[in-house]
């Protein structure tokens, strides 16, 4: 692929996982998941088993999911991450501190990078900033930037943004997200999360070799 191929395919990886695990889907989001195909024209190549698994796995989720699945969904999505036992924690403070607080310094040291960059999160007083699908948000937001500046024809620009990038994944995203990861997809009830969670972890440990081809090449 060629740059601008590859940096819109890490972009539209984030972008989704972003949006996958940041609030509950809607039953359009489903269903345009369904209707695009996207498991079948993943955009980065299925080569960690995780990243084939989790494919698979999506696959045979929207192979059979009807009417049905959106409830499914929802009531996964409820005992995942609400409640009333047990939730998945998908916030860094709460993986990467001792006493496994919300709004703990990680949370502040994402924020502060986030305003390096103009961005603040949608509601920081309640949704600390450091939630797994902001983190993923925030490495789709810098690899937009890199992309622009590609398609500008200003490479040592693009180089910055995909350091910042993967300097983010190496620091945050990239020391918890797997751990989180691993627990959705061992709590998960559908193949819809179980599948996000698994197809997340291979992304994870792919994008810093695909982004270091880019950012070297």
């Amino acid at each position: 692929m060629s740059t601008i191929d590859t940096l819109s395919a890490c972009t539209l990886a984030c972008g989704f996982f972003s949006r996958a695990l940041l609030a509950e889907p809607t039953q359009d989001f489903l269903e345009t998941l369904g209707k695009d195909d996207l498991f079948a024209e993943w955009p980065l190549p299925a080569d960690t088993d995780d990243t084939a698994k989790g494919l698979e796995t999506l696959r045979a989720f929207f192979a059979v999911s009807g009417p049905e699945a959106m409830h499914a969904v929802s009531r996964d999505h409820t005992e995942l991450f609400i409640g009333p036992t047990d939730p998945v924690p998908v916030w860094e403070s709460v993986w990467t501190t001792r006493e496994r607080l919300l709004f703990d310094e990680p949370t502040f040291e994402v924020r502060r990078i986030f305003a390096a960059y103009g961005l603040e999160a949608p509601d920081n007083a309640h949704q600390p900033d450091d939630h797994i699908g902001l983190e993923f948000a925030f490495v789709a937001h810098l690899l937009t930037l890199a992309l622009r500046a590609a398609d500008d024809g200003a490479p040592q620009t693009m180089r910055e943004h995909i350091a910042s990038a993967r300097t983010f994944i190496a620091d945050h995203l990239g020391v918890w997200g797997p751990k989180c990861l691993d627990q959705i997809a061992e709590k998960a009830a559908t193949n819809y999360y179980r599948g996000i969670a698994q197809l997340g972890r291979g992304t994870l440990a792919q994008l810093d070799g695909i982004l270091a081809g880019v950012e070297t090449a």
